[in-house]
């Protein structure tokens, strides 16, 4: 893709600012009237036991509470008349909450009309303490539900927004960061976004075909990851196919009310999922080919966020094709994090790479990911598995539901076996995504304790320098013992006798960090019990620039022990072999002085 200079860039940037304002300017109204109808009008009509939603052909109820449903109220009923007074033409919830309102007493006549289209006038009674309440879509009560919602669902869509401004603002030149900066404000206008404001002339179909550019924009940007070259049979493939799927969703426009079978639009569906699974390819198989260094932390960033949203999407498309959604507590907390995941998790992951920031904290954050994420699954079907199976065996043994207690039992049981799992799943992704930093921490004090009784100082030193240098991903790195350096790595000899003459090392305990030294940020004192401090591991900031997350400077704590005892041990044993030879070599010259006395002895008789 060609960088975007000059008259180009200018163009792009202008229809960038244009779309950025529009999308920001809807999605700030959306969030405001959803705040708005969460704080007043949910309270409302959860006070008669429903939920309220607008679409085109008007408001209607669901989320239905025991108490509605017994008082006639079905599932997709639309509200026609309360207390009596007919709703207008185009009414919103707002418009049900102002009649709520003013509808006085402990019980509220409505008039719904069914899906047949007969009307019904219901009388609800009217609950009191509602924020109290369960909701009844959820299982939690009203006021955490209400927190829920807003604090999580209704951020999504901001936070593309933000992620967009942030990449223009940083990237706005490079065409691969603005595809997709374009990518996550076409997302962000989805069908049925301006439910708020129904009298907008703006239709289902052009907000459809907005979401679904926004998504083949975001696939051709994830195969020309991460400078905007499709380099591979893959890349060039996912173009193609992204193009002709464009076009292909122009022949869909206001494709049901032509007639269009339904197939076509599931197939539709089905070949643009294939082009993400395309697109994802493509990205590992440019990680595979791309040696060590920052642009392969860069993809890595990339393929883990993709990981995170496919991985999501997988687990909530075989839970409603094989276990529907419950309404319980358990149920809705697990689909909104599902759901969040497989919003945030590929723009997070981009964000960071595209941004350049800490792109070297990529396997601690897959590892922590994988094993929250494990955890959370096993627990949330330990927890499902044990309350089924201690409900059968009440019904078998006791003849009676277990019911509350059933739910308790298994969440006794799940929070037992935190800990334990947790451990478990850590391991295995310490294991499986951070190898390097393991093989420090748990490789190197080997490696030191073999070497010390064989190797050189400047041996030991070596073998140091580069374990640590490849597992912290530092970018030069020097061993310095009393003084003088042992060994280094990656910075000039001159540079560092320069920088050596300027320091002053720290007395103090711990790690020294001096986060705004370019060359040697981070400094690690050989210390140990028995030993003192012996010298210093000076290591330079990682590739990109960034300092060391918390598990490389644990992990340089540890070792440092190790490394200390291991030198003394080199210098006493060097320091003993020195007096040796020195007694041997002293041995050896006066024998040879005693043997030329003999011989001259021997000629003199």
């Amino acid at each position: 893709m060609p960088h975007l200079e000059g008259k180009r860039g200018d163009v792009v940037r202008a229809v960038y600012l244009l779309l950025a304002a529009v999308t920001t300017a809807t999605i700030a109204g959306l969030v405001w009237f959803t705040a708005v109808d969460m704080l007043t009008n949910v309270p409302r009509t959860a006070a008669l036991g429903f939920r309220t939603w607008t679409n085109s052909s008007g408001p209607h109820v669901g989320g239905l509470s025991a108490a509605a449903q017994r008082a006639g109220l079905l599932d997709r009923d639309q509200i026609v008349a309360i207390g009596g007074k007919r709703l207008g033409p185009g009414a919103t919830e707002f418009d049900i909450g102002e009649h709520l309102a003013q509808a006085k007493g402990p019980s509220v006549s409505i008039t719904v009309r069914q899906k047949q289209g007969a009307e019904r006038t219901l009388k609800l009674p009217r609950a009191d303490r509602v924020w109290e309440r369960p909701d009844p879509s959820s299982g939690l009560p009203l006021w955490l539900y209400v927190l829920t919602d807003l604090a999580i669902s209704q951020m999504v869509l901001p936070f593309l927004i933000l992620a967009s401004l942030l990449l223009y603002r940083r990237r706005r030149k490079d065409p691969e960061a603005m595809l997709f900066a374009f990518a996550f404000l076409l997302i962000c206008l989805q069908p049925g976004l301006f439910w708020w404001v129904p009298s907008l002339p703006v239709s289902d179909e052009l907000l459809s075909q907005s979401f679904i550019t926004g998504w083949i924009a975001s696939f051709v940007a994830i195969a020309a990851f991460p400078d905007g070259r499709f380099a591979s049979r893959w890349g060039r493939g996912v173009l193609a196919g992204a193009v002709l799927l464009w076009l292909a969703s122009f022949a869909l426009w206001d494709g049901r009310a032509r007639g269009i079978p339904e197939t076509v639009f599931t197939a539709f569906n089905g070949a643009l999922a294939l082009l993400g699974v395309a697109a994802g390819v493509a990205v590992v198989r440019r990680y595979r080919r791309t040696p060590a260094g920052p642009e392969r932390q860069q993809i890595k960033w990339a393929v883990g966020g993709f990981c995170v949203t496919a991985a999501a999407l997988v687990v909530i498309i075989v839970r409603q094709a094989y276990a529907p959604w419950g309404v319980g507590p358990v149920d809705y907390v697990a689909r909104l994090t599902l759901f969040t995941m497989a919003a945030l998790g590929l723009p997070v992951g981009l964000l960071i790479s595209l941004l350049r920031y800490r792109l070297y904290d990529a396997d601690a954050a897959i590892s922590r990911s994988v094993a929250y994420g494990v955890l959370t699954v096993a627990l949330l079907a330990i927890f499902a598995g044990s309350e089924k199976v201690i409900e059968v065996l009440g019904e078998q043994y006791f003849g009676e539901t277990m019911g509350a207690l059933a739910g308790g039992l298994g969440a006794a049981l799940a929070a037992v076996l935190i800990v334990p799992l947790h451990h478990r799943f850590s391991h295995w992704a310490e294991k499986r995504f951070q190898k390097n930093l393991i093989d420090l921490r748990r490789g190197l004090p080997l490696l030191v304790g073999d070497l010390r009784e064989t190797a050189t100082l400047g041996d030991v030193a070596e073998a140091v320098a580069k374990r640590v240098e490849r597992g912290v991903h530092a970018a030069r790195c020097a061993l310095v013992v009393e003084g003088s350096v042992a060994a280094s790595r990656h910075v000039a000899a001159g540079e560092l006798e320069d920088w050596l003459r300027d320091w002053t090392p720290a007395t103090d305990e711990g790690l020294d960090c001096v986060r705004t030294d370019p060359l040697f940020p981070m400094r690690v004192p050989l210390e140990a019990d028995g030993c003192g401090r012996v010298g210093w591991l000076l290591l330079g900031p990682r590739p990109d620039g960034s300092f060391y997350g918390k598990d490389e400077r644990e992990a340089l704590e540890e070792i440092a022990d190790p490394i200390a005892r291991a030198i003394a041990i080199v210098r006493q044993r060097e320091g003993r072999q020195s007096a040796f030879e020195t007694r041997i070599g002293m041995l050896e010259a006066a024998v040879a002085r005693l043997l030329k006395l003999d011989s001259a002895a021997q000629l003199a008789t």
